[in-house]
């Protein structure tokens, strides 16, 4: 879930935050504050391997567009037609490019016609390298942002985020349509979010007050006070409880989360953890090793600075060792590590097939390294919660069994001071990121920001409301800037795009009766959601939402815990009561984001991604459809991809396949898994780093499904529109393009960045491919790109071959 680049973004804000990730709730409608990642938006994909729709036995023969991007690796046959201006070499001569006379001549359409012009490189074959053509000129002639990568997406978010700042610094405004108790509801919920803005921005007291927080919440722990206990069951017990209640999980995550075969229930989860560098192989990389270690050693050394008797280099030491365990069996019983755990926003790594169901009786004797009932029950009234939320008969689903029975070994094996040392570790740098510069300073790029705390501080403070209050300043953002003429625009997109994917559905020949039955089923019953949840605008139901959250303008430290405890809370609760309170939404509503919820079968779109550049009520349709209609055919498509299809119409983790189409659908899968592999970007030293096609399936899946069903939603609303002439008027200085042209060309842009090839091999473990080669692997299978710009058949961008599933 994540259109485009904001996958990039998110990484870096989830590296920093991931501390506040996964408090213990994930659904959208029962959102845990603390979540950092995103998506829920994963894709796969298929092959419909022959251009006539039938598929084949035969090997599949890919283009050579997997290496058309810059010099380091083209082929030189490639280069020499890329840089060669004259491309009418492999493009068919177009005639009647304009499919109206009408110019749209306000000034938002003049605007948008001037960057489409300034980002083309004309020099190249828009059949050879589409994604150079496209975007062979961004960011020449463009505002740049110090310090923020050049991107649309980036951009977008920076813009947004200038907009509550903007809010905040105006101050709270009666909105005279409320009533006087409305009002004072409203203003309780704006100052409880300014408050927390408040003190994030108050590096005075910040850096005036180091590091005490932080020895602050350890006394509070008392780790060190009983460091010799912890080979107990009850001492370390109760030790995983206080810690688990701030989400520092240093041996596993729990979540709670709606049912996999009842959505309308909730269940109890249990995952692996994130640990300190993401792979076993980085522990025997002798210069990663030392200055992960020289890290530990100076934090501790300024932590501990008054407490002499501690031996930081026998910590360091242990620490580093027992870390290297922990990663050893994550990676050969735990899950992959990309798709780990940690990804908190998705139901889809509950798709892991070893998961096993036990009671927690079971638990006890499986996993006896804890008494699991005390902890469940002493998590619940630590928070303030009467009661019991676990009995001997309780279910918990376990992700991966085999991790949890080596760590059970691991554990009981460890000595009970390094159990101590490790704890305080984790605890140090979840936190160390709230505090004063100088204590940051001392972790270097490890606790590596997207947007730097000491740089752009106001941005940060605002990028922390994705894991703090999302809600409350979702009020905010869609007040200032989310009108209803917006939201009625994209309910009929979306209405339109749905009707061509089960017009889709209806075709495929590759469906069986009874698979296209429950598919079309599946697509009908889609949901959807826009700009905000509902409950966002009613400040009654707002502020009940975040009553009993004690937010104080001059404890940013505190704020954040008080945030995740409240959150926490409010899951077990949920649990317990087996009822969502409100219908919460995974992200806040100024994130330039989308994603599916494959439990709900629902697609969300906040107000953040409802907005220029990728759509606006200004613009011709050929231009919104070619952005935010490819976004939403996206979104849809995931509840169709590798993993969203295991899902059905009423989000239960049920089998509506049958054996035949399953197959099938494996089988087309493999074209993209292929296709994707050949992918690569080089490092300065000239190695090769290839896109992971299995990994990136899903979002394949999405991205070669939502272009189709962008493009064919706009041909529908063109038949179905009694508008349609006055929303698709020609832009200025752009008579040589066809509206399909433009179309594809505007899709194309909203891929466009200067990041370096070492920015972006820093993102191939993430689920989305880097942005040109998402582009260029979409539109070298997509027919109606290959119509549009009248590429000869075998040319790069229009394979004979090409793969499709949707």
């Amino acid at each position: 879930m994540n259109y485009k680049n904001l996958h990039i973004i998110l990484a870096f804000i989830a590296f920093a935050l991931v501390v506040l990730s996964s408090p213990i709730i994930n659904d959208e409608s029962s959102v845990n504050e603390s979540d950092t990642e995103e998506e829920i938006i994963g894709e796969n994909s298929v092959a419909e391997v022959l251009s006539n729709g039938e598929t084949s036995d035969e090997p599949i023969d890919l283009p050579d567009i997997t290496n058309a991007v810059n010099e380091t690796n083209v082929p030189p046959e490639l280069n020499e037609s890329v840089i060669n201006p004259e491309f009418n070499k492999t493009a068919i001569p177009i005639e009647n490019p304009n499919t109206s006379d009408e110019i749209c001549d306000t000034p938002e359409c003049q605007e948008v016609a001037n960057k489409i012009l300034s980002n083309l490189n004309r020099d190249v074959d828009p059949c050879e390298d589409f994604y150079e053509y496209a975007c062979g000129n961004y960011g020449k002639n463009s505002e740049k942002i110090d310090g923020l990568p050049e991107d649309s997406m980036f951009i977008t978010l920076y813009e947004n985020t200038l907009t509550v700042k903007e809010s905040f610094e105006e101050g709270y405004k009666a909105n005279e349509k409320l009533s006087p108790e409305e009002q004072e509801y409203d203003k309780k919920n704006f100052e409880k979010v300014l408050n927390f803005y408040n003190s994030c921005m108050n590096t005075e007291i910040i850096n005036a007050k180091g590091v005490q927080p932080l020895l602050e919440l350890l006394n509070k722990l008392e780790i060190n006070e009983n460091r010799d206990k912890y080979n107990g069951v009850e001492d370390l017990t109760n030790l995983l409880v206080k810690l688990s209640n701030i989400n520092v999980n240093i041996f596993f995550k729990e979540l709670v989360f709606q049912n996999l075969k009842n959505a309308k229930n909730f269940s109890l989860y249990l995952g692996q953890p994130g640990i300190g560098l993401p792979y076993a192989n980085h522990y025997e990389d002798p210069k990663l090793a030392s200055d992960y270690k020289g890290i530990m050693k100076t934090v501790f050394t300024k932590v501990f600075e008054n407490q002499k008797e501690r031996n930081i280099d026998n910590m360091v030491e242990n620490i580093f060792e027992f870390e290297k365990k922990l990663l050893n069996i994550l990676e050969n019983y735990g899950q992959p590590l990309n798709k780990a755990f940690v990804e908190d926003n998705s139901a889809l790594f509950f798709t892991v097939p070893n998961h096993v169901n036990e009671n927690i009786e079971s638990l006890n004797k499986s996993n006896s390294f804890i008494d699991w009932k005390n902890y469940f029950n002493n998590r619940y009234e630590n928070l303030g919660l009467k009661g019991t939320i676990v009995n001997d008969d309780s279910i918990i689903t376990v992700i991966t069994p085999g991790y949890f029975e080596k760590l059970n070994s691991i554990i009981k094996e460890t000595n009970s001071t390094i159990i101590a040392d490790y704890a305080e570790w984790n605890v140090i740098k979840t936190y160390s990121h709230y505090l004063s510069s100088d204590v940051r300073k001392l972790f270097g790029n490890y606790l590596e920001d997207f947007i730097s705390p000491d740089g752009m501080r106001d941005l940060y403070c605002i990028f922390l409301f994705n894991n703090n209050m999302s809600m409350g300043v979702s009020k905010v953002y869609v007040d200032k800037v989310f009108g209803e003429d917006d939201k009625k625009n994209i309910d009929i997109m979306i209405k339109n795009i749905r009707e061509t994917m089960n017009k889709k559905i209806s075709e495929l020949p590759w469906l069986d009766d009874i698979t296209r039955e429950n598919a079309l089923k599946k697509a009908s019953s889609l949901t959807h959601e826009i700009g905000y949840p509902d409950f966002v605008i009613n400040p009654k139901e707002l502020y009940e939402y975040y009553e009993g959250l004690e937010i104080d303008s001059s404890e940013f430290l505190n704020n954040i815990i008080n945030n995740v405890l409240y959150e926490n809370a409010r899951s077990f609760k949920q649990y317990k009561n087996n009822k969502q309170d409100q219908n919460a939404w995974i992200m806040a509503s100024y994130l330039p984001n989308a994603y599916n919820n494959p439990t709900k079968n629902s697609i969300i779109f906040p107000a953040g991604i409802l907005k220029s550049p990728f759509y606006s009520s200004s613009y011709p349709d050929y231009l919104n459809y070619g952005n935010i209609g490819v976004t939403i055919g996206h979104e849809l498509s995931h509840g169709f991809d590798n993993n969203g299809r295991l899902f059905d119409y009423e989000g239960k983790f049920v089998d509506w396949w049958t054996n035949s189409t399953s197959i099938e659908f494996q089988n087309l899968s493999q074209c993209f898994v292929e296709q994707y592999s050949k992918f690569y970007l080089t490092d300065k030293e000239g190695n090769k780093h290839n896109v992971d096609g299995n990994n990136t399936l899903g979002e394949n899946i999405g991205d070669n499904s939502g272009i189709s069903r962008g493009y064919e939603a706009w041909k529908l609303s063109l038949e179905k529109d009694p508008k349609a002439k006055e929303n698709n008027k020609s832009l200025p200085g752009l008579s040589e393009f066809t509206h399909d042209q433009l179309f594809f060309i505007y899709h194309a842009q909203d891929s466009c960045n200067n990041l370096s090839e070492e920015e972006q091999i820093k993102t191939l473990s993430d689920e989305h491919p880097p942005s040109k080669f998402r582009l260029l692997g979409t539109l070298s299978n997509s027919e109606y790109f290959a119509k549009a710009f009248n590429c000869k058949i075998n040319t790069p961008m229009n394979p004979e071959k090409k793969c499709k599933i949707w």
